[in-house]
């Protein structure tokens, strides 16, 4: 699945699959100066999306609201090594 990302807010950025699979649960990347925040999980990350994020600061915190938005998150955690809320 491709993952397409766009900058919703100035520092706020979303990662989305086409086409969506289950509920179509989107990431989103809070950039900061204190560090990145990622939250929900979208389906599967691409390479470019995994080195997009890397390009952003990479990411300091990973956060799910519950199970059935936990997507992908587990790509993320392997790649950044992020703390988890």
């Amino acid at each position: 699945y491709p993952t397409a990302w766009d900058e919703v807010e100035p520092g706020v950025w979303r990662f989305t699959n086409a086409p969506n699979v289950g509920i179509g649960s989107s990431t989103y990347l809070l950039t900061t100066p204190h560090g990145n925040v990622a939250f929900e999980g979208a389906t599967v990350f691409t390479e470019a999306a995994l080195e997009h994020v890397a390009a952003l600061g990479g990411i300091d915190v990973l956060a799910a609201s519950h199970p059935h938005t936990y997507g992908a998150l587990f790509q993320l955690q392997d790649r950044f090594d992020p703390e988890l809320a």
